[in-house]
């Protein structure tokens, strides 16, 4: 590692990250393409560290230290990443046992992870003390999800072919087509089956909720908000080719992603639609066997892996998105003919976004609230939480998921 060249990127980096938090994956992004290939995950790994620990750090730091890039880089790897640089001599973990043991409580979310009042007000109040470890847990570096394409290959052999180019994966003991990495690898890039669609990314939160639809062949299912179409995949194989499978999305960009990604598969019962371009919506309202709205949402969920939202969140962003999501769930019953199943998904913390939206939008006529494990059964209990699909980095080793089950009398 040219640890020299690594400080002098990270020294220049790191006001831009704080300048506009937004877009902190994009500035890592450049500034990964300034080093040698073989020191950018190190980079990367550094920096979303920081971004994890600094309100930490800083802390730990006397106050002319407080703005030191490099002090807080030295702090990150110590706390954050467990790899201390070889030259600090700082007892990072000594320092910090005694800031956290002074925090309690609410204010340990603010001082500790740095949120912002009303966000550590709302965590505290749903979760109590449960958001210290739920927290804790979104510090960590992420899993990697991956989910195989078995029309292409089995996850035994996508298992061997990830050992060969040293890749240790674990298969995931609930989920048949799952497997885990322990962190995100650059090797991925040079495999021939991931280039050619024998299996994707795909985080285990994500994958539990295709699990939830429960897509059966024949049926005619729509995909709402399908993004790249890591679900309409899951969703397509669940259907094995048979009936029609509907994936739409305002984004042309991720629409055109989803279609290359369909196209190894061999399914051709997928179409997609960009909205609202389309009358695709008005053509098939009251014939939805099912309708899957995962959300925009906050993304709250995601900390391990943009540490940066839980900076930039607003309270008028989170009601402007329960507003949207309301919409959409509206949008996705009249698509559905009686007896039909709407699954509603975020990946955010907040019951703004989720209950909330939920069961007021369940309080309406010609609709019911169902029980999750009424589809996940008895061998994916531990995600079922009241009637609701839950994930969490403590409990789960996932991003944090939620999902609903809605039944269109």
């Amino acid at each position: 590692m040219d640890l020299a060249n690594v400080k002098h990127i990270v020294i220049q980096t790191w006001p831009k990250i704080r300048m506009d938090w937004k877009v902190a994956s994009k500035t890592i992004s450049e500034a990964a393409r300034s080093v040698s290939s073989k020191d950018r995950q190190m980079l990367r790994d550094l920096l979303y560290a920081m971004i994890r620990s600094w309100p930490l750090v800083s802390r730990c730091l006397p106050n002319r230290e407080r703005n030191d890039p490099w002090r807080l880089a030295c702090g990150a790897a110590a706390l954050t990443l467990d790899a201390p640089f070889p030259d600090d001599q700082t007892d990072w973990k000594g320092i910090a046992a005694k800031v956290i043991v002074k925090s309690k409580g609410k204010l340990h979310l603010e001082d500790v992870f740095g949120m912002a009042d009303w966000l550590a007000e709302t965590m505290w109040k749903t979760y109590g003390h449960t958001t210290l470890a739920m927290m804790n847990g979104f510090a960590t570096q992420a899993r990697v999800g991956l989910r195989v394409n078995p029309t292409r290959v089995s996850r035994d052999q996508v298992a061997a072919h990830l050992l060969e180019l040293g890749i240790q994966s674990e298969n995931h003991e609930l989920l048949p087509l799952a497997l885990s990495l322990p962190s995100r690898t650059a090797t991925l890039k040079d495999s021939k089956l991931f280039k050619d669609g024998a299996f994707y990314v795909q985080d285990i939160g994500s994958q539990l909720i295709a699990e939830l639809v429960s897509a059966e062949p024949g049926e005619l299912v729509v995909d709402l908000c399908a993004g790249a179409g890591g679900k309409t995949l899951a969703l397509a194989h669940q259907m094995q080719g048979q009936g029609r499978l509907v994936s739409c999305d305002t984004r042309g960009g991720a629409l055109k992603m989803l279609r290359n990604r369909i196209k190894p598969s061999g399914y051709t019962n997928v179409t997609t639609h960009q909205l609202p371009k389309t009358d695709i919506l008005r053509e098939l309202e009251g014939t939805c066997d099912k309708v899957l709205v995962d959300a925009p949402c906050s993304g709250l969920g995601t900390l391990r892996r943009k540490p940066e939202l839980l900076y930039s969140l607003s309270e008028k962003r989170v009601e402007n998105l329960a507003k949207l999501q309301t919409s959409l769930l509206e949008d996705a019953l009249r698509l559905l003919k009686p007896g039909g199943k709407l699954i509603y998904a975020t990946c955010t913390l907040l019951p703004d976004e989720n209950e909330k939206v939920v069961e007021r939008f369940a309080s309406g006529g010609n609709r019911t609230l169902l029980q999750v494990s009424e589809v996940l059964g008895d061998k994916l209990s531990v995600y079922c939480d009241g009637g609701w699909l839950r994930c969490f980095p403590h409990k789960h080793d996932t991003d944090g998921f939620f999902a609903a089950l809605i039944e269109k009398k």
